[in-house]
């Protein structure tokens, strides 16, 4: 299933120049993006309530813990990329380097997780873009739909984990919600 929806989406692409130019900018961008617009939400959100910086500090460590545990992921399934496997061009540069679970969905979803918590106005756009940003990993070529289906469930389990882990611990501490 996974390579017959990869091939697919391979050959589709070249028909409409518009999507390959689109998914072509968001695979290679998006990463600047996001690390751009989470420092911003940040830095606008702790300037507004001086009491988040533990919470802000928080989910910063859970953003580094999603890219530890993918890392580790990669090097224990060796999952070769699309391209490298049925032998045909991405549309971006890219090492051949292992591709479950997809890095950009892990990390575009933890960073989108993130924001949608401080703030969930802007956050519901950015979890909308992580889905964007995921899919074009695949029609550019150096992703399996699977790739970023664990990517982006990697992330929120790992969110939803020291999210349980720090209420938790706040309630212990000192007798309230980590949402207070």
């Amino acid at each position: 299933m996974t390579f017959n929806l990869s091939e697919h989406i391979y050959n589709f692409r070249g028909t409409i120049t518009f999507l390959d130019y689109f998914f072509y900018v968001l695979a290679e961008y998006s990463s600047i993006f996001f690390i751009l617009s989470f420092s911003i939400v940040i830095g606008v959100e702790v300037f507004k309530n001086k009491g988040l910086a533990f919470k802000v500090l928080s989910y910063c460590f859970v953003i580094l813990s999603t890219f530890i545990t993918n890392q580790i992921l990669r090097r224990l399934v060796q999952r070769e990329r699309p391209f490298v496997v049925n032998q045909f061009d991405s549309l971006i540069e890219h090492s051949a380097s292992y591709s479950f679970p997809s890095n950009h969905a892990a990390m575009s979803f933890i960073v989108a997780l993130t924001i949608y918590r401080l703030n969930p106005k802007i956050g519901k756009y950015f979890l909308f873009l992580a889905g964007f940003v995921s899919l074009s990993r695949v029609y550019v070529g150096v992703h399996y739909p699977s790739d970023i289906i664990a990517g982006a469930l990697l992330a929120l389990a790992i969110f939803k984990l020291f999210e349980l882990f720090l209420l938790q611990h706040k309630k212990s501490q000192l007798g309230g919600g980590f949402n207070d």
